[in-house]
């Protein structure tokens, strides 16, 4: 199968998927994923636009409404992650990942999924250590200072995504690079291209620190990025296979990482540009499929989900609050991972009863529904009215509510039946006449101007 990775979007999403389709119709072949590695942009609508963490000579609608409206459908299915420069009204919507619009799915603050068996891994957002240890504070309506605060990563997510446990992980990718990933490419070519760049080279500040734990951690087979507007390949080596396995004897999922014939692992890191004439922002790579091509749940990242909720809801200071990483060591059991697939199993049958006798693939019963419902109004650019209007219905996103009660069914003894159906349809949470009467005005209420 073939994996288009894309840097920088800044809301030309049209045009990613335009390059996409010439490169098909060039190439006679098709691409069957999309990962865009940040500054999305996706903006539904002049409040989403108000509340967007740029300069205003960059403030611009962009085309992601045209996906969200239906005027336009992706023709390739796409994962986001979040970056520093984004309208966070619709993703803090969706913290544990949802569908943006038909075929383009949001991973969340952090998240894990898997498309043709291969296990992908995203985290949002970039490194701000006065903000790493803060809690998930931040609500609408935005002020200025926290639609930059929102999307800088936390603790929390790094010691959620560190709790994952083998098989190892085929791609990981997040907004901004690893810290000191420039040691292992050609440094003195990126500082051709980036002379701006040597003073946080020269004091080891390029980069994330936290990323760089998970990579050291996990060593994903393959990491992409975003963030600095620069195409940079780079190979991170890694202890030997022997070393991974003593340093993974205290997990206890159920499968081994045994596809690799080098006993030496390493990580391909690739950096790409923003979407500019002649500027490389685009790469496609081939990969092994080793499933059937359907994005779906990964089980440890749902069980992992399940065990954090209520530090996550309880996690809200403004200030630093520091998490002991050992309450996130060795989360859940195997029998655990066999009992949540026995749930899906369940699932799957109910929804499917004239197919029981019929063998499922384990893509099949794990699939990720595609269940993206509007809950805004969307911009129309032929409506003035439209365009002037910065009030902004707010509706509760029924895919987070639905994906909350599926962890919960999971978790839970309870019977699977018609009535568990109707609470895992975002159909029954969809928006009411008296919610589409509900407006929320935006309120800036801080002047405070910070450094994202």
């Amino acid at each position: 199968m073939r994996i288009a990775i894309e840097g920088c979007c800044h809301g030309e999403v049209e045009t990613i998927y335009n390059s996409l389709v010439h490169i098909e119709q060039k190439t006679n072949s098709k691409i069957d994923l999309l990962l865009c590695c940040g500054d999305y942009e996706a903006l539904r609508n002049q409040s989403d636009l108000k509340s967007l963490a740029v300069k205003d000579k960059y403030r611009q609608m962009g085309s992601f409404y045209k996906y969200y409206s239906g005027e336009l459908v992706a023709p390739i299915l796409t994962l986001v992650i979040g970056g520093n420069h984004e309208s966070s009204n619709y993703f803090s919507e969706l913290p544990n990942g949802g569908w943006l619009a038909p075929n383009i799915y949001y991973m969340g603050r952090s998240g894990v999924v898997t498309f043709g068996g291969l296990r992908i891994m995203g985290i949002s957002g970039i490194y701000k250590q006065y903000d790493y240890q803060k809690g998930y504070y931040e609500r609408k309506p935005f002020s200025e200072d926290h639609i930059r605060s929102i999307y800088h990563v936390r603790e929390m997510d790094i010691l959620k995504l560190s709790a994952l446990s083998v098989p190892r992980l085929d791609i990981a990718f997040s907004h901004d690079w690893p810290l000191s990933i420039v040691e292992y490419g050609n440094k003195a070519k990126l500082l051709k291209q980036k002379k701006g760049f040597e003073e946080d080279i020269n004091k080891d500040a390029l980069g994330n620190p936290a990323t760089l734990q998970l990579l050291r951690l996990h060593k994903p087979k393959f990491w992409f990025s975003g963030h600095c507007h620069v195409k940079f390949p780079a190979v991170y080596p890694h202890t030997t296979k022997q070393d991974q396995q003593n340093s993974n004897e205290n997990l206890t999922a159920n499968t081994s990482d045994n596809d690799d014939s080098n006993n030496v692992l390493e990580t391909r890191f690739l950096a790409l540009d923003k979407v500019l004439p002649n500027r490389d922002f685009l790469q496609v790579l081939d990969f092994e499929a080793k499933g059937s091509l359907k994005l779906c749940y990964d089980i440890q990242w749902l069980l992992i989900l399940a065990k954090t909720q209520a530090q996550v809801k309880q996690h809200t200071k403004s200030t630093a609050s520091p998490l002991n990483p050992n309450d996130f060591k060795n989360l859940y059991t195997v029998e655990e991972i066999e009992r949540f697939e026995g749930r899906f199993e369940l699932l799957h049958q109910l929804k499917n009863p004239n197919n029981n006798n019929k063998e499922f693939s384990k893509q099949d019963i794990l699939e990720i529904p595609k269940n993206f419902v509007q809950n805004a109004y969307c911009h129309n650019a032929n409506d003035l009215k439209n365009i002037c209007a910065f009030d902004d219905p707010y509706f509760d996103n029924p895919q987070e509510i639905v994906l909350n009660n599926l962890i919960n069914v999971l978790s839970s003894n309870t019977e699977i039946n018609e009535e568990t159906l109707k609470q895992l349809n975002v159909e029954t949470f969809s928006k009411s006449v008296s919610q589409q009467n509900k407006k929320i005005k935006y309120v800036d209420d801080s002047e405070i101007n910070i450094d994202d």
